[in-house]
């Protein structure tokens, strides 16, 4: 495999420019940040996956919110690639408000230009939510299933709540429940008969907006071809690798045979899987292209938490034996009955998803997982006995682990919250699950082609770099109270991934679903990497 892919990463080519990494520095000896550095190396053109906005001049910080926030809108629409984004800050909606949060240039300044712009593009929004009777646009052709030679009570919908209804189609799908696939729904939607979906994502529908059971089509078993009421199309469900509840489909009708994927984790066991249940494979395939570029390489998702899970727990109690000190000493006994902890663990999280990271941090430290009750209510609605018995809305003082919204994780935040359980807590660890930034911009040329490393070789570099953070020390004043780390957890495929997919599974036509206004170039990567399966 990696030799098949060795030839791939010859046609691409590299967006590199020489100068000063204004990625990233430290200012102090004692303020660590363990995912900036400051040296001159080659600079790496830097842009969004989803939406394309450049962010080579911002911080990591800034980018990975930026991004995350693209992949996971927490109540939004994911952005078009045709909108031009703001400068320096990022328009987030939070439980139904909207604030705005700088993305920090490197010189750590906003123009007057850049606050005018801000200010303009609230105002623009702000009209826009109060216009009534605004034309939605027409469902895009890569959100509609249709069949040839099948009538039109065959045709779906999928995760298009947001635009005009469609006179042929009354049958929609859900393929999960993020928002950039669920915008639009709400109690009162009517565009549609019913609604395909699985049993987690139907909890969670009635949840937040108390959709009717009675206008769902529930997929109970997952592997089972099940057909839809009034139709010849036939549905079965396998489980996506993404978030809870999530699905790849495949839609059968008058002989032909669709795959769709929404968004996915591809892996071996699921194109073994596929290939052995549907040997003459599929008609066509709706891909999940966020991640289709050589330059997006990151681990095994299973090692990921592994390994981290390990390597906090090793580093809680190496520093708690280090430095504990007498202050803490009678503090916590004769004050508190308990010892103080080195590290209060928080894990910046949007919506759904990154819960296999949590439990797998949770049960290495033995401790419980403390969340707002609101997140309760929908960690709930998964029916997952393993973490909802580690889950606690009440006593954040004796749970290890946190969840927070990743907007909440700012430094200054995070230095605010941990005066809240300091007679316990040391430190706060800020944990970021993500993807996109892991890997990007390798060199590309003789030996080393962008391919995916061993996944032991990435998380020894990831544990590299925590490590060079971690080693610094100080006396008792420049003991640095919140650390952050980027962990390369991810619950879209990589590249490596995507690849083997492709050259692996039998498919006549395939069509891309994400970065839609790059189409043209992920469908010449796509055959590029058909030629060399």
């Amino acid at each position: 495999m990696v030799h098949k892919q060795r030839s791939i990463f010859e046609y691409m080519s590299s967006r590199k420019t020489v100068g000063n990494d204004q990625q990233t520095t430290v200012s102090t000896p004692t303020v660590v940040k363990i995912e900036e550095e400051t040296k001159k190396e080659e600079r790496i053109e830097m842009f969004c996956p989803i939406c394309e906005f450049e962010l080579t001049r911002y911080t990591l910080e800034a980018r990975s919110v930026h991004v995350n926030r693209c992949i996971d809108p927490p109540l939004g629409k994911r952005a078009s690639p045709q909108k031009k984004r703001p400068k320096t800050a990022d328009s987030v909606k939070v439980e139904g408000e909207t604030f705005l949060e700088p993305l920090t240039l490197p010189s750590g300044t906003t123009t007057q230009e850049d606050t005018r712009q801000i200010k303009e593009e609230q105002t623009d929004k702000g009209k826009k939510r109060r216009r009534s009777g605004k034309v939605k646009p027409p469902i895009p052709d890569h959100k509609i299933l249709s069949f040839p030679s099948a009538g039109e009570e065959n045709v779906i919908a999928v995760d298009a709540f947001c635009y005009s209804p469609h006179a042929s189609i009354s049958i929609y799908l859900l393929t999960h429940f993020h928002s950039d696939h669920y915008g639009g729904l709400c109690k009162s939607w009517d565009n549609g008969e019913i609604i395909i979906c699985t049993p987690i994502t139907s909890r969670l529908m009635q949840l937040k907006f108390k959709f009717p059971q009675e206008r769902m089509f529930i997929l109970e078993n997952y592997g089972v071809p099940t057909s839809i009421p009034g139709t010849d199309v036939q549905v079965t469900v396998y489980d996506a690798n993404h978030c809870p509840g999530a699905g790849i489909y495949v839609v059968e009708c008058s002989g032909t045979r669709y795959l769709h994927c929404g968004d996915f984790r591809a892996s071996s066991d699921m194109i073994d899987k596929l290939s052995a249940i549907y040997p003459t494979g599929f008609d066509k395939c709706y891909l999940d292209t966020t991640y289709l570029d050589p330059t997006y390489t990151f681990p095994n998702q299973s090692e990921v938490v592994s390994s981290t899970s390990e390597w906090i727990k090793q580093k809680c109690a190496i520093h708690k034996s280090k430095q504990q000190r007498v202050v803490d000493f009678f503090r916590s006994r004769a004050a508190h009955g308990f010892d103080t902890s080195e590290f209060l663990v928080v894990i910046g999280t949007y919506s759904i998803g990154k819960e296999k990271l949590a439990l797998g941090i949770s049960k290495a430290l033995n401790t419980g997982i403390f969340c707002p009750k609101e997140k309760y209510e929908i960690l709930k609605q998964y029916e997952w006995d393993e973490l909802t018995q580690r889950l606690n809305t009440d006593d954040g003082m004796n749970c290890g682990v946190h969840l927070l919204p990743l907007g909440k994780t700012r430094k200054d935040m995070m230095v605010e919250y941990l005066k809240k359980y300091a007679s316990k807590y040391k430190a706060i660890m800020v944990v970021v699950p993500t993807g996109w930034t892991y890997g990007y911009g390798a060199k590309q040329g003789a030996g080393n082609n962008a391919e995916a490393k061993p996944v032991k070789t990435q998380i020894e570099q990831m544990v590299d770099s925590f490590e060079r953070g971690f080693n610094v020390g100080g006396s008792r004043g420049d003991f640095v109270t919140v650390r952050k780390i980027q962990v390369p957890y991810s619950e879209h495929s990589s590249f490596a991934e995507l690849s083997q997919f492709v050259q692996c599974l039998d498919v006549r036509e395939w069509i891309p679903t994400v970065n839609m206004g790059s189409v043209g170039k992920q469908l010449q990567l796509i055959r590029q990497l058909q030629g060399a399966g």
